[in-house]
């Protein structure tokens, strides 16, 4: 077996893994998908490596290395388990998992629409709205008619309507406290 046949393998796991995680995921077994994400990177994580390795180690045989064909498959791979990782782990109320695995797609390609959305709620879980308005407001620059994204981004304004109106009563409280303090002095 040859180097890419390897490879071929371990990637049809991959696909084989994602395809059982989404029938998983759509009955609502949200573990077991999970469990199924995961195990793909069994199977990939790696080769996106090998140039990297074959690199710094010039006067050793490269270790096997996909194709560029592959490569991408690989990437997709990659991307998928760790979107739908973050989905189920929102569902599982695990923001910080969740956080984590749509940080990875992040970290690979900023303006992935579907992992700054997740990454946004998963702040909102943590009480971290600053950062989450943050990614939903990325968002939304890249998808402006996604309506779960507009909808996050009305109820941000919501909230800072109702603190500004909530400052402003405190505010206006104290300055109320201040007068009437200077005019019985």
């Amino acid at each position: 077996m040859t180097n890419q046949e390897r490879i071929a393998e371990q990637v049809d796991i991959a696909r084989r893994l994602k395809d059982e995680g989404n029938d998983l995921l759509r009955s609502g077994d949200l573990q077991k998908a999970a469990a199924k994400y995961s195990k793909m990177f069994l199977y990939i994580r790696g080769f996106d490596y090998t140039k990297t390795a074959a690199a710094m180690l010039p006067d050793q045989p490269a270790p096997a290395a996909p194709d560029d064909n592959m490569q991408r498959e690989i990437d997709g791979l990659i991307r998928s388990a760790n979107l739908n990782l973050s989905f189920c782990y929102l569902k599982l109320n695990e923001p910080d998992k969740a956080k984590k695995f749509a940080t990875a797609v992040l970290d690979r390609d900023a303006s992935n629409v579907k992992a700054l959305f997740r990454r946004g709620c998963a702040y909102e879980m943590l009480g971290e709205l600053g950062a989450a308005e943050e990614d939903w407001k990325r968002a939304h620059e890249l998808q402006p008619s996604d309506r779960a994204i507009v909808e996050k981004m009305k109820l941000c304004r919501q909230r800072d309507a109702a603190q500004m109106a909530e400052t402003k009563k405190r505010m206006a409280g104290m300055f109320d406290r201040a007068a009437k303090s200077a005019k019985s002095t």
